[in-house]
């Protein structure tokens, strides 16, 4: 159909309503005959010679079937009258969304999430191909909340366990991931709290921190020897926050960390951190007694006898 490029001239219909044209003045003898005859000019221009509409450039029935012609090629659908899959408003807000956030790195999810558990949140079906092990996500509920994507399943998403930000038992609003390393406001370091095997904890500073980028993750650990603390044979780290990748099983148990022992206000002890199984770290310690250096699993007496305000560090870095 082709548009009218300028206004239309409308036609006078005190012209047509006046005429003495044959039989058109006989339509204003009554009153039904004049609200009929106003009623046909109103919906067509009329020939003053004829008693028929005719339709014409200038015409309300031309003018609004290029009304309904527009209106479909704008919603897209068969007929003026249909159902369109978007309103206006619909397409703003999902406009507003999209551009929410729109060069701060992070991406609107566009979907509900709900609570599943402290570290788990159920998402729509199709999830592995929109999220992926190490992405960023944020969401509020409160207040704002942050974490690293660990695992994805059809319908959850996994995120390394931190004592800052918890998936609680509320509702879920505002919701967006991220595939970049350091989206804005994303933390620099999340805390958790170490927890040890044949090693206890006591009194004493007990912290630990973790970082990401990409799929490695960075993690720190510091403990201080106080009231009530032990440490056994062979004490582990079980669990680090974030699962180690499995490619490192298969070529048995790799240096993944370095520990560093403080004798308070004696001496310093160097030592590594070894891949035990997925989560859990052994703590080892390096002697001198031969050429080379040699392991040794840390002990009450290695590398010396633990008292008060000892300590140890450590800093581990791998895959997940």
């Amino acid at each position: 159909m082709a548009y009218l490029t300028s206004k239309p001239t409308i036609p006078d219909d005190t012209t047509n309503i006046t005429t003495t044209a044959a039989g058109h003045i006989a339509l204003h003898n009554n009153k039904a005959s004049a609200v009929n005859s106003l009623g046909d000019e109103m919906i067509d221009a009329r020939n003053p010679d004829l008693d028929t509409p005719e339709e014409t450039a200038d015409s309300v029935p031309h003018l609004l079937g290029m009304l309904k012609q527009m209106i479909a090629n704008i919603t897209g659908e068969t007929n003026w009258w249909d159902a369109v899959a978007e309103t206006i408003s619909s397409l703003k807000s999902r406009l507003d969304t999209l551009t929410t956030n729109v060069g701060e790195g992070w991406k609107s999810a566009g979907e509900t999430w709900t609570y599943a558990s402290a570290s788990t949140i159920t998402v729509p079906t199709g999830a592995a191909s929109k999220y992926g092990v190490g992405d960023k996500i944020k969401w509020t509920q409160t207040t704002v909340k942050y974490g690293v994507i660990t695992a994805v399943a059809d319908t959850l998403l996994t995120i390394a366990v931190n004592t800052d930000y918890v998936v609680t038992n509320a509702a879920i609003s505002a919701n967006y991931y991220s595939h970049a390393d350091n989206p804005l406001g994303f933390p620099a370091r999340f805390a958790f709290t170490p927890a040890y095997t044949n090693l206890t904890v006591g009194a004493g500073a007990n912290v630990g921190y973790y970082s990401t980028y990409g799929r490695r993750v960075k993690v720190w650990l510091y403990w201080v020897f106080g009231a009530g603390a032990a440490v056994g044979s062979s004490p582990l780290i079980n669990n680090l926050p974030i699962a180690i990748a499995n490619v490192y099983a298969a070529t048995g148990n790799p240096l993944i960390g370095h520990i560093n022992v403080l004798d308070s206000g004696t001496a310093n002890f160097i030592g590594t951190l070894v891949r035990n199984s997925a989560n859990v770290a052994s703590l080892v310690m390096q002697t001198a007694s031969g050429t080379y250096l040699q392991d040794s699993s840390v002990s009450a007496t290695v590398p010396m006898t633990w008292a008060t305000n000892d300590s140890f560090n450590g800093y581990l870095e791998y895959s997940f």
